[in-house]
């Protein structure tokens, strides 16, 4: 269809002489890229993929006062190569003539009234107007015959396709006037392309005819759209004049709008100033603002970037003027300082707001004077100091209060062990005194000797059991933390049993121990660990008024060793549960109940690496659960449960 034959194309002006001046990268016209859109409208074709890649939108590419880049342009008809091949390109250029897009494009053609004229024209349009950036030449060879030369702007790769679009379009153009299809050979190269073409004449009186009948068709066609125009010029006059006088009442609005902004700015209750952005000089303040700094209005109008509010501190004018300038002339509520006409300092709040006055951009300043605020919160910051001494003081007494209360229960503890412990020495004794005795009566045997140092061994033996004895009940009473040791929680529980035995009887209570089969290693402090069982124990002794039965329950768990020690007392509300292990909260105050036992029974566990829990209901007993660690080798696990 066209011939690809090397040409070398001469840079040419506008007149058809050789240019020697370089190309520059230029621009397409909207008009161009527009005719491939109209065209794409009427073939149905896929927009997805004719505007891939390209950066400007439809309209745009449709807008005849638009000026689209060379790369946008040739990706547009790179992705029109996609759609249609060589054939259907050139037979859309043929088809430009009839869409409505190119009707005054046909109304100039009629108004040349010659073909080759046109084309002179068209080439120059093409230059100038549509392809900025290309040299277009235009040489007449003979009466019909005639070529279009393009070359392409330095560094634009040429556009194969839109090459064929023009082929199209050429051959074309002569039916305008009522001639036959023109004959248009074509030949690309890599710097542009060139058309040789060829006008055929009319054929006859009927052809020439016709000619004239579609050019007076034309003529009416362009009075008509004259006609319309001069109408839609008329409408437009009238929407102007009403957009006229719609902004003539605006500006009388906005006018109103200025004065209920000077009456509101006067009568702000805070003080405010403006400010030009650029110089900072005051173009208005309020009379808060005057009573604030004590100046008169005729000193304050003459401020600029320098004295502006009076600045007490160099550092703290140049900190907020930083900070509008970074919030784009916003500042939200930044304490500074001023200095009043008579020389005291101020402190205030300022804030500021960008605004437009009359085109102008300025800024809003408000202070709001905290002076007095800032006295009462250095007074409450001295109140505060004080009181938190005073406070500390107090919570020292406290902690030497609870640690006298703290002792008092474990003198009450000792009361209660005091039988257990007559019990646990009368033991010892009784073993030296049945020694002693065994050793007398073998004063006549032969092996008397053996028998006396045998008999002097145990009560040896037996003396330092009584010294263990004193030494640890002396500890416990005292409060001192004995070494932890490695035994079997089952032999304190029992222990403890014992020893609160003849307390519960006096109370007319039972103990029940269930202690279990299974050796429940453990890394505790034995005294300690005895004074919270006993602790629990003589609360469950105490909790009935009548008969009260006390069961305890040792197990080995995963988790640890457990122990429970439920009663059938009462119970307990469960209000009352969340403060049960609160240092003085007790439940049973009339009965001389300090409070303290279960509370150093849950800090004696927590040391312990366990936990203690308590499950009551009224009228269902209590059950007091502790959970301690058992021992893993030689050394007790410290992860609490």
């Amino acid at each position: 269809m066209e011939k690809r034959e090397e040409i070398e194309l001469p840079a040419l002006d506008s007149a058809g002489r050789r240019s020697e001046k370089p190309l520059g990268e230029g621009w397409v016209s909207g008009i161009v890229t527009g005719n491939i859109i109209s065209l794409a409208h009427s073939r149905r074709a896929s927009f997805e993929v004719l505007l891939r890649g390209v950066s400007v939108d439809e309209q745009q590419l449709t807008d005849h006062t638009a000026q689209i880049s060379w790369a946008d342009f040739l990706q547009l008809w790179r992705n029109a190569s996609t759609i249609w091949d060589d054939d259907e390109l050139v037979e859309l250029g043929r088809q430009m003539i009839q869409l409505d897009s190119s009707r005054s494009f046909v109304d100039a053609a009629l108004l040349v009234g010659n073909p080759i004229n046109f084309f002179r024209h068209l080439s120059t349009a093409l230059q100038h107007q549509l392809l900025l950036g290309v040299d277009v030449n235009f040489e007449r060879r003979s009466r019909d015959r005639f070529c279009i030369a393009m070359r392409m702007p330095e560094g634009i790769e040429p556009c194969p396709p839109y090459y064929l679009l023009n082929k199209g379009l050429f051959e074309s153009l002569p039916t305008i006037f009522g001639y036959p299809m023109a004959s248009v050979d074509m030949s690309s190269t890599d710097r542009g392309v060139a058309w040789e073409i060829r006008i055929h004449p009319a054929v006859g009186a009927r052809a020439t005819l016709r000619h004239l009948l579609k050019r007076l068709r034309r003529i009416f066609a362009s009075r008509a759209r004259l006609t319309e125009a001069r109408d839609n010029l008329v409408g437009s006059f009238d929407i102007m004049r009403d957009r006229i006088h719609e902004l003539d009442a605006k500006l009388v609005e906005l006018q109103k709008s200025d004065e209920r902004f000077i009456k509101i700015f006067q009568s702000a209750p805070t003080a405010m100033l403006i400010s030009r952005i650029s110089d900072m000089n005051v173009v208005d303040v309020n009379d808060e603002l005057l009573a604030l700094t004590g100046f008169s209005r005729e000193v304050v109008m003459g401020w600029g970037r320098e004295e502006l509010f009076v600045w007490a501190s160099l550092d703290d004018r140049d900190a907020i003027y930083s900070a509008v300038q970074d919030g784009g002339g916003s500042l939200e509520g930044r304490e500074i300082r001023l200095r009043h006409e008579d020389g005291h300092e101020i402190v205030a709040l300022l804030s500021a707001k960008p605004v437009d006055l009359a085109g102008e951009p300025c800024i809003v300043w408000q202070a709001i004077d905290i002076t007095t605020r800032k006295q009462i919160e250095v007074e409450l910051a001295a109140h505060r100091d004080r009181l938190e001494e005073l406070v500390e003081e107090r919570s020292r007494e406290i902690e030497r209060s609870l640690e006298s209360m703290q002792r008092v229960e474990r003198l009450a503890s000792i009361g209660t062990l005091a039988a257990g412990i007559a019990h646990q020495i009368n033991n010892p004794v009784a073993s030296i005194r049945a020694a002693a005795e065994f050793a007398l009566m073998c004063d006549d045997q032969p092996d008397a000797v053996q028998t006396y140092r045998e008999a002097l061994e145990t009560c040896v033996e037996q003396s330092d059991r009584c010294g263990l004895i004193v030494r640890n009940i002396l500890r416990f009473s005292r409060g001192e933390s004995g070494e932890r040791s490695h035994l079997d929680l089952r032999q304190l529980l029992v222990r403890s049993c014992k020893l609160v035995a003849s307390y519960a009887v006096e109370n007319n209570a039972t103990i029940e121990l269930d202690e279990g089969e299974t050796e429940l290693p453990v890394f505790v402090n034995a005294i300690e660990m005895e004074q919270v069982f006993v602790n629990v124990l003589r609360n469950a002794i105490e909790s009935g008024d009548g008969k009260t039965r006390v069961e305890v329950l040792a197990r080995r768990l995963d988790t640890g060793a457990f122990v429970e020690i439920r009663d059938d007392g009462p119970g307990i509300d469960p209000a009352h549960l969340p403060f049960l292990f609160d240092p003085f909260y007790t439940t049973r105050l009339e009965h001389d109940g300090t409070g303290l036992g279960l509370s150093v029974a849950h800090g004696i566990v927590n040391s312990h690496g366990g936990a203690i829990h308590a499950d009551a209901a009224v009228d269902h007993g209590t059950a007091i659960q502790i959970q301690i660690p058992l021992e893993s080798g030689n050394s007790a696990s410290n992860t609490p449960f």
